[in-house]
Formats: structure tokens, C-alpha cells, sequence
């Protein structure tokens, strides 16, 4: 037959069945082997006197003397007590099996066979399976002590002349626990651990000494080191000196610049003991950079900050107190953040050349950077020829000049012309009464730029009289 032993004991009820009012309880009727309906002459009661409502065991005893152990469910008892129905038969006395029966052990009972509830030694083997950890109890809750204040130890009985313990302190209140049997820390209150040990529970919270926290104590590349706490340093951050931490420890660190233009230089907190390829730095630039720029941390040396990947930086890609982003490449360092760009600035101004003389307008700006571009638009200033629109004159870049010739319609005399020159921005001439004498020519160029102004310049040469020229112009700087 089938044998599948328990998992934990079964709830089973035992009682006496024979009572001063049924002194001798028995069969109601015959029964064969393999019956699995029993009948019988009195109810199984429990302690208080009321029909049992749990499974028990039933013990059937023949004239042969032989007992067979079955087993009744708590549903199949009738309301009276007196009929039991899908019993199993031949109950097992050994091993963890009490509903599974074995027909070798059914046998045949007249009727009047006493019955009784069978304290059978299967009972002792759930016990023994529990205590052994076998089975589970079927309970919940496991108490242990004699009702009065007394200390409570339970040891774990293995091979050690000391054995590991817990033990319940009276005088404490608390539980405590021990690796050797000895040595006794309390649990739950942290009470008992040291700041050299580094980890203390308070309140039910596990607190970690930042300051002596060893968890983490290998020195090589950090094999073997997976899914453990990494040591701090007094101060609280992470000791990234230990194998393989130190790209972890300085991945993303902020310092104030204190170097010099273009030199900038900053002490981290936690200070890096090398450059690590991956290394992120944030930094308050404290000038304007005036083209290629360096960066120094803790004095490990300088590194060229590059953009756009491998490009040297160009004036005012770093501003005044600007949070600059760098990230080390393992060779420079690469600016994550934005290069500062103004994009346009528009200035104005009026040229006012007198006759065979220069005059200069400057066009101030803020950006810290070289303009790329200057473009001139200017009002027509002479009589009837005047206008009322600005017209674009020229294009200034960093390669010299270009736009294209602007002519302007006149007739006899009272001509002017324009065109732009490889030379300057844009002249133009006037001839007031068609003769050589009067005739003039103003000359205007782009006569510098720097990172904070570009100036304008127009020169006025060949005309006799003594007038001077006013030009209203308006200078639209590209970066």
C-alpha cells in the first residue's frame, strides 16, 4: 500500500470512550475488512462531555486479541455519535502515515467487539519527527519555561567543546546570543556591539559606524567582494582606496575653482589619489577662459579640458562662476556641459568722418568671445539721395571680407557709388559738381575685434570742403 508520511503532526483528538454511563462501549454491528461504515453502541465524548469533532484513531479489539487502528475523519461522525463513515482501515502503528490503510493489517469483528481510542505508537513518532525537525509541530507558537523568572538557554548542539547559544537574560529582560556558548551580546536593542564592529541595531534600526566600518577589507581588484557594505572614512564618504573602488568613490565629486586663467584648479572633498578613466568633476569656474583651458584636481596635475570630443576650447566657452561638467577620458578631460554662447548681439553707433580724417564708433558686448562674424547696415546720408531703410554694406569674418557690390542710381552730377572691397567693408563716393576737386570717398572697415568690443572705422578723403560726415550704422555681431 501507498505510504506518504505527514509534513507536520495532524490535529487529532484522544479521550476515554468508556465512561460510568457507557462502561463498555462496543460494536454495534459486525464489520469485514474491508467496511469503511462503522457502527457502534456509544459516542466518543471529550473532556466536557459533547460528541468529539476532531479525527482520532479507533482501536477495534477482536477475540483473537488483535486490535486494528483505524482512523475517523471528523466528517464522517453522525450527529449521535454512534456511525462513523469513510474510516480507513488498517492504520499503520509505525512510520507518519495515519490515513493511508493497508489491507494486510483489516481484519473481520463480530459485533459487541470493544472499541477505544487508540493512544497508538504513531503518536510518539509525530512527536519525536517535531522535535527532530522532521515534521513541523502543526502549532504556531513554542514555549518554553516553568512560569517563573528564570534564565531560558537553548544551545546548538554540534560538534563544538562551546556551543553556539541563545539565551533569554532575566536580569535584562532580553534575549542574547553567542557564537561560542560564552560570550553573550543581546539582540534587538544593539546594545551589546561595539563601535569597532562597526554595525549596532537601534530601536530596531541597523546603524553603521562610518568611521570604523571594515566590512570591505580586501586590497586587490575587489574579487570575492560582490553584494558587501564598502568601508567609509571618518569623514563619512566612501574609502574608494580599497581594489577596484576607485572609480566608484570619485565618480561624481564638485569643487570651486581657485587657479588662474585658463589654469583652473580645484580640491575635491574626497580627494582622488589618481585620474580614473570615467572620472566625473563638477567645478565653479571662477574666470573667463581666453582659449585653451586646463584642470587640475588635488594637484594630481594638469589635464586639458576639450569639447565637442578633441577641440581645444575657444574664448569665453567658460564663463565667470559657471558649473562647469568634465569627464575624464583617460588622457583629457571632456566638457559635458555646454560651451557658453551668446549667439548675436546687435550695437549701434554714428560714423561721423571729417574731411581727410578717420572717426571710429566701438561696439561694446559682454560675451567673453570673438564675434565670427560682423555685419554693417547704415543710412544713406546724402540730399536727395538719402534713405529712409538701412542698407547691408558687407559682411566681416574671420577669413577677411565678403558681400556682394551695391549700386546706388543717380544721375549727372549727383552720383554715388558703392562696392565692397577686399580692403574694407564698404566705400562709397560723391561727386557734388562733377568736377574732381569735390569729389570724395568714404572708406568704411572693421578696424579691430576683441573679446569685448569690434570696432567700426570709416575713413573720408578728396573732397575740398571742410564738412563733416554723419553716418548712422547699426553692427550685428555673430558668435
Amino acid at each position: 500500500m501507498p505510504y506518504t508520511p505527514v509534513t507536520k503532526v495532524p490535529l487529532m483528538k484522544y479521550f476515554q470512550w468508556s465512561t460510568p454511563t457507557y462502561p463498555n462501549p462496543r460494536l454495534a454491528s459486525p464489520i469485514v475488512s474491508t467496511d469503511t461504515t462503522i457502527y457502534v453502541t456509544a459516542p466518543p465524548l471529550d473532556e466536557s462531555g459533547t460528541i468529539v469533532a476532531n479525527d482520532f484513531l479507533m482501536g477495534i479489539k477482536n477475540n483473537a486479541g488483535y486490535v486494528e487502528t483505524v482512523y475517523v475523519p471528523a466528517s464522517g461522525i453522525s450527529v449521535d455519535g454512534k456511525t462513523f463513515t469513510g474510516v480507513t482501515r488498517g492504520v499503520r502503528l509505525t512510520g507518519l502515515d495515519p490515513f493511508t490503510g493497508d489491507a494486510s493489517l483489516a481484519a473481520d469483528f463480530d459485533t459487541d467487539s470493544p472499541i477505544f481510542c487508540n493512544i497508538s505508537a504513531i503518536n510518539f513518532s509525530y512527536m519525536l519527527a517535531a522535535l527532530q525537525g522532521g515534521v513541523a509541530s502543526g502549532g504556531t507558537t513554542w514555549k518554553i519555561g516553568d512560569e517563573t523568572d528564570q534564565d531560558i538557554i537553548i544551545y546548538a548542539q554540534n560538534a563544538d567543546a562551546n556551543k553556539p547559544a541563545w539565551n533569554y537574560n532575566k536580569t535584562a529582560n532580553a534575549w542574547e546570543d553567542s557564537n561560542d556558548g560564552v560570550t553573550f551580546q543581546p539582540f534587538g536593542t544593539g546594545s551589546g556591539l561595539t563601535a569597532s564592529k562597526g554595525v549596532k541595531i537601534v530601536a530596531g534600526d541597523i546603524e553603521i559606524d562610518k568611521a570604523d566600518t571594515t566590512t570591505i577589507t580586501s586590497t586587490s581588484a575587489g574579487v570575492g567582494d560582490a553584494d558587501k557594505l564598502v568601508k567609509t572614512k571618518a569623514n563619512g564618504y566612501l574609502d574608494y582606496t580599497l581594489g577596484g573602488m576607485s572609480s566608484m568613490g570619485a565618480s561624481f565629486i564638485y569643487g570651486a575653482d581657485g587657479g588662474g586663467s585658463d589654469a583652473y584648479a580645484v580640491t575635491l572633498t574626497n580627494a582622488p589619489t589618481s585620474y580614473i578613466a570615467g572620472m566625473v568633476v563638477n567645478f565653479k569656474a571662477n574666470t573667463i577662459n581666453t582659449g585653451a583651458a586646463t584642470l587640475n584636481c588635488n594637484s594630481l596635475g594638469a589635464k586639458t579640458i576639450k569639447k565637442n570630443y578633441n577641440a581645444d576650447l575657444e574664448d569665453g566657452d567658460i564663463q565667470p562662476n559657471q558649473i562647469v561638467t568634465v569627464i575624464y577620458d583617460g588622457t583629457n578631460f571632456q566638457m559635458l556641459s555646454p560651451a557658453f554662447s551668446p549667439n548675436v548681439y546687435i550695437g549701434t553707433g554714428t560714423l561721423s568722418p571729417a574731411r581727410n580724417s578717420t572717426s571710429d564708433v566701438t561696439i561694446t558686448h559682454s560675451t567673453g568671445k570673438k564675434a565670427k562674424t560682423v555685419e554693417v547696415y547704415f543710412y544713406l546720408p546724402f540730399g536727395s539721395y538719402a534713405s529712409t531703410s538701412p542698407s547691408t554694406h558687407g559682411i566681416y569674418n574671420n577669413s577677411g571680407y565678403c558681400g556682394a557690390s551695391l549700386a546706388l542710381s543717380g544721375s549727372g552730377a549727383n552720383t554715388r557709388t558703392t562696392s565692397v572691397q577686399t580692403s574694407s567693408l564698404f566705400n562709397y563716393s560723391y561727386d557734388n559738381s562733377d568736377t574732381a576737386t569735390d569729389a570724395y570717398t568714404i572708406a568704411t572697415t572693421v578696424n579691430s575685434t576683441t573679446t569685448s568690443a569690434v570696432v567700426v572705422r570709416a575713413t573720408h578723403t578728396g573732397e575740398s570742403s571742410s564738412s563733416t560726415i554723419a553716418i548712422p550704422i547699426v553692427v550685428k555681431l555673430t558668435f
